[in-house]
Protein backbone atom coordinates (compact mmCIF):
# COMPACT_ATOMS: atom_id res chain seq x y z
CA UNK A 1 0.00 0.00 0.00
CA UNK A 2 1.09 3.74 -0.56
CA UNK A 3 3.54 5.10 2.80
CA UNK A 4 3.87 0.90 3.26
CA UNK A 5 7.90 0.83 4.46
CA UNK A 6 9.63 -1.60 2.34
CA UNK A 7 12.88 -2.60 4.02
CA UNK A 8 15.80 -4.80 2.37
CA UNK A 9 18.14 -6.49 4.55
CA UNK A 10 21.36 -7.96 3.05
CA UNK A 11 23.27 -10.85 4.01
CA UNK A 12 27.22 -10.71 4.54
CA UNK A 13 29.74 -12.50 6.29
CA UNK A 14 31.04 -9.16 8.40
CA UNK A 15 27.85 -8.90 9.73
CA UNK A 16 26.69 -12.62 10.10
CA UNK A 17 29.60 -12.81 12.12
CA UNK A 18 28.96 -9.98 14.40
CA UNK A 19 25.60 -11.48 14.85
CA UNK A 20 26.80 -14.82 15.81
CA UNK A 21 29.47 -13.17 18.04
CA UNK A 22 27.33 -10.96 19.74
CA UNK A 23 24.72 -13.80 20.61
CA UNK A 24 28.06 -15.90 21.93
CA UNK A 25 28.77 -12.76 24.27
CA UNK A 26 25.64 -12.37 25.19
CA UNK A 27 25.24 -16.43 26.65
CA UNK A 28 28.86 -16.25 28.49
CA UNK A 29 28.11 -13.31 30.22
CA UNK A 30 25.02 -14.26 31.18
CA UNK A 31 26.43 -17.72 32.24
CA UNK A 32 29.72 -17.25 33.74
CA UNK A 33 29.84 -20.25 36.02
CA UNK A 34 28.47 -22.56 33.26
CA UNK A 35 31.08 -24.71 31.96
CA UNK A 36 29.60 -26.70 29.68
CA UNK A 37 30.72 -29.99 28.77
CA UNK A 38 29.46 -30.18 24.94
CA UNK A 39 27.36 -28.52 21.91
CA UNK A 40 25.61 -29.42 18.79
CA UNK A 41 25.90 -27.10 16.11
CA UNK A 42 22.73 -26.48 13.14
CA UNK A 43 24.15 -24.59 10.69
CA UNK A 44 22.34 -22.67 7.78
CA UNK A 45 23.48 -23.94 4.36
CA UNK A 46 24.00 -20.39 3.54
CA UNK A 47 26.61 -19.78 6.04
CA UNK A 48 30.06 -21.80 6.10
CA UNK A 49 32.87 -21.60 3.53
CA UNK A 50 31.14 -20.00 0.77
CA UNK A 51 29.54 -17.14 3.05
CA UNK A 52 32.81 -16.78 5.09
CA UNK A 53 35.34 -18.11 2.77
CA UNK A 54 37.06 -20.41 5.23
CA UNK A 55 35.30 -23.81 6.93
CA UNK A 56 34.46 -24.14 10.89
CA UNK A 57 33.80 -20.35 11.30
CA UNK A 58 31.19 -20.79 13.23
CA UNK A 59 32.55 -23.53 15.49
CA UNK A 60 35.83 -21.54 16.05
CA UNK A 61 33.56 -18.35 16.91
CA UNK A 62 31.79 -20.62 19.36
CA UNK A 63 35.43 -21.84 21.33
CA UNK A 64 36.48 -18.90 21.37
CA UNK A 65 33.99 -17.33 23.24
CA UNK A 66 32.40 -20.20 24.61
CA UNK A 67 35.10 -22.29 25.62
CA UNK A 68 37.02 -25.26 23.72
CA UNK A 69 34.90 -28.07 24.20
CA UNK A 70 33.76 -31.15 21.75
CA UNK A 71 31.22 -29.75 18.90
CA UNK A 72 29.74 -31.55 16.16
CA UNK A 73 26.40 -31.08 14.23
CA UNK A 74 25.32 -30.09 10.48
CA UNK A 75 24.31 -27.66 7.50
CA UNK A 76 20.51 -27.62 7.84
CA UNK A 77 17.95 -26.06 5.57
CA UNK A 78 16.20 -23.98 8.37
CA UNK A 79 17.06 -24.55 12.36
CA UNK A 80 14.71 -24.45 14.92
CA UNK A 81 15.73 -22.35 18.17
CA UNK A 82 14.01 -20.05 20.29
CA UNK A 83 13.17 -15.92 20.25
CA UNK A 84 11.96 -14.98 23.70
CA UNK A 85 9.14 -17.67 24.99
CA UNK A 86 8.64 -19.05 21.81
CA UNK A 87 9.92 -21.54 19.19
CA UNK A 88 10.75 -20.35 15.68
CA UNK A 89 11.80 -22.15 12.44
CA UNK A 90 15.29 -19.48 11.15
CA UNK A 91 16.89 -19.06 8.10
CA UNK A 92 20.97 -18.64 7.41
CA UNK A 93 21.20 -18.86 11.17
CA UNK A 94 23.57 -21.23 13.52
CA UNK A 95 21.44 -22.94 16.35
CA UNK A 96 23.45 -24.49 19.37
CA UNK A 97 22.78 -26.83 21.99
CA UNK A 98 24.84 -26.82 25.13
CA UNK A 99 25.01 -30.09 27.54
CA UNK A 100 26.52 -29.30 30.58
CA UNK A 101 26.43 -31.86 33.94
CA UNK A 102 23.45 -31.79 36.62
CA UNK A 103 24.18 -29.97 39.46
CA UNK A 104 23.88 -32.48 41.85
CA UNK A 105 20.45 -32.32 43.79
CA UNK A 106 20.08 -33.03 47.78
CA UNK A 107 18.73 -36.18 48.85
Amino acid sequence: REGQVVQFHVHDATSASAGLGASLTRYANDHPDTAPSGALLFSALGRGERLFGRVDHDTDLFQSVVGSMPVTGFFCNGEIGPVGGSTFLHGYTSSFALFSPREPTAV
